[in-house]
């Protein structure tokens, strides 16, 4: 993917990351400047996606894709896990409750879990673009 296909792909997924952020900003009991705030962790959430994708989804597609010789799998076994912990940190930004090691395992609280796992879908729907695009998944290239 390239050029103007990039930049679609990254706006969608700020856009989704943006809108997410938001809404995880009002779940999590924050009650001021509720946009600015969903901006702000919808960049966090980016640059962590890219962070994220460059090492740990880089190395680990490789691997599980050259074990399993399967995209399908490979997309399943990797991205969900490694977005879960993206999503589990940001959690642990927006959460005004002390941080503890069950809360990020886990979650805070039940819509702490349920907004932890949109956010995986709305991660992973913002790719099919991008895996239609290209017909399949760029094993070694970061989707945030």
């Amino acid at each position: 993917m390239e050029g103007v296909g990039f930049l679609v792909y990254s706006l969608v997924k700020f856009g989704a990351y943006v809108a997410w952020s938001t809404f995880g900003v009002k779940l999590h009991g924050q009650t001021h400047r509720i946009f600015l705030r969903g901006l702000l962790f919808g960049v966090v959430r980016l640059f962590m996606g890219i962070l994220f994708g460059l090492i740990a989804i880089g190395l680990l597609a490789n691997v599980v894709f050259g074990a399993a010789r399967n995209q399908p799998a490979t997309y399943f076994i990797v991205y969900p896990p490694v977005r879960w912990v993206e999503w589990s940190l940001l959690a642990l930004m927006l959460d005004p409750k002390p941080a503890s090691f069950k809360a990020f395992l886990g979650g805070s609280s039940r819509k702490s879990i349920y907004w932890k796992l949109g956010g995986i879908v709305i991660s992973c729907l913002a790719d099919i673009p991008v895996l239609l695009a290209v017909g399949g998944l760029p094993v070694g290239r970061f989707m945030c």
